[in-house]
């Protein structure tokens, strides 16, 4: 939940600076995009190291954020590009493994009883075996999720909350499940293969959210 707070007010951001600028009041502060848009870079860099633990991804965007902000005051900044991206890789190489949870390359299974799964700039792989799933939120943004759920119990409805934009969901739900599903899409598609006739007097899985630009695919 907190790294989805964070990278959606980064889109805020973003957006309320271009209305600014629509409306030049960002110019009247003798501020401009050259300083604002690499800022904001940097911030999603920061972020991405700090949450998402990615030392290549986040220190190469905020190493490019650092240049392009710096080139404002020093010309020469440009000269830091390739040592910076030599540090970079050598920090990954070094530390990048602690992080790494599934060094095998094998699907994680979970007995977690609510999910909270985000999958930026990349995918996730999840098996869930709970025996009291309650439900939770999924968010694909430039990225991937594949949750596999076909052996979690459930003891009362529960509410999936779906988010793709401009990535993708695969979501695998038990053997006659009754699935009632209010997923939008805009720009994009929510497809439901999971077309088996529920189990008279089934508890219901609730499937809500939005695919924007992105698909959703219920099995």
């Amino acid at each position: 939940m907190k790294s989805k707070f964070f990278f959606g007010l980064i889109f805020i951001l973003i957006g309320l600076v271009i209305a600014l600028e629509s409306f030049n009041v960002i110019s009247g502060l003798g501020l401009n995009n050259k300083i604002i848009i690499p800022s904001i870079f940097l911030l999603t860099g920061i972020l991405i190291l700090v949450i998402k633990r990615n030392i290549l991804l986040g220190g190469m965007i905020s190493l490019f954020a650092s240049i392009n902000l710096a080139a404002n005051w020093f010309e020469d900044s440009g000269k830091l590009i390739l040592p910076g991206v030599f540090i970079i890789i050598g920090l990954e190489i070094i530390f990048g493994s602690l992080f790494k949870k599934n060094k095998s390359g094998e699907k994680l299974s979970s007995k977690e009883d609510r999910l909270e799964i985000t999958a930026i700039l990349g995918g996730v792989e999840r098996k869930i075996i709970s025996q009291d799933f309650k439900g939770g939120n999924i968010l694909a943004l430039l990225g991937g999720v594949e949750l596999d759920l076909t052996e979690v119990i459930f003891k009362e409805d529960i509410v999936l909350y779906l988010s793709a934009y401009l990535g993708g969901i695969e979501l695998k739900l038990p053997a006659g499940a009754n699935i009632r599903s209010e997923v939008n899409g805009i720009l994009g598609g929510v497809e439901l293969k999971n077309k088996q006739i529920p189990v008279e007097g089934s508890l219901v899985i609730y499937l809500k959210g939005t695919a924007f630009m992105g698909g959703i695919e219920i099995n």
